[in-house]
């Protein structure tokens, strides 16, 4: 997997989410991009390139993201999202109490909560959380995503049942290591894993 990273040691580097604020490594978000280089016949499959863009996040804007309450209100959400899974399971099922049916019952409950309670995080997390910072995952404008994005760098993995990507022929490897360059030199990344 290729990395891209911002180079934290230039003294102009800014959040990508407030533009004011000096970013640090330890709060940075990431995002995958996918780059297929080949498609199977049939639609069986898929050759593609992962690369992971690392975005430079302040301390303020981390913590407007992930706020502590909201930290310690999801994890409440998730427990109370399994009970209630949980309960259903244990009516619907009409068995006879046993340890094998709690267990089943407790397994398919954490992770059904866990889907319920991140899908309704996921809601919560699309706003913005003050004027002038752009929310978590509205990452499009980051210039290195941008530029990927351009070359046919698909934000989501490729699934081959479903047909809706595309192998770009007329894109040649010289021109993504132009792009690389271009990220490295204009945009002040540094790319690892090539």
């Amino acid at each position: 997997m290729l990395h891209i990273r911002p180079n934290y040691k230039n003294p102009n580097l800014k959040c990508y989410y407030c533009s004011h604020n000096t970013p640090a490594e330890e709060y940075e978000e990431t995002q995958r991009l996918y780059f297929i280089k080949s498609g199977l016949k049939l639609w069986l499959g898929y050759k593609y390139t992962e690369v992971e863009v690392h975005i430079p996040r302040c301390k303020e804007c981390f913590d407007l993201h992930y706020p502590k309450w909201k930290v310690h209100f999801y994890r409440l959400l998730w427990l109370f999202c399994s009970a209630l899974v949980f309960f259903g399971i244990y009516k619907a099922a009409d068995l006879e109490p046993s340890v094998g049916v709690y267990a089943f019952a407790i397994i398919v409950s954490i992770g059904l909560g866990a889907a319920l309670a991140g899908f309704i995080a996921m809601i919560f997390n699309k706003r913005s959380p003050k004027k002038g910072v752009r929310p978590l995952g509205n990452n499009d404008e980051y210039a290195p995503i941008r530029r990927l994005e351009g070359l046919g760098f698909l934000d989501y993995k490729p699934d081959p049942s479903k047909g809706s990507a595309y192998v770009n022929e007329d894109l040649t490897p010289d021109d993504i290591e132009s792009a690389f360059k271009q990220i490295k030199a204009e945009d002040d990344c540094i790319i690892s894993g090539l």
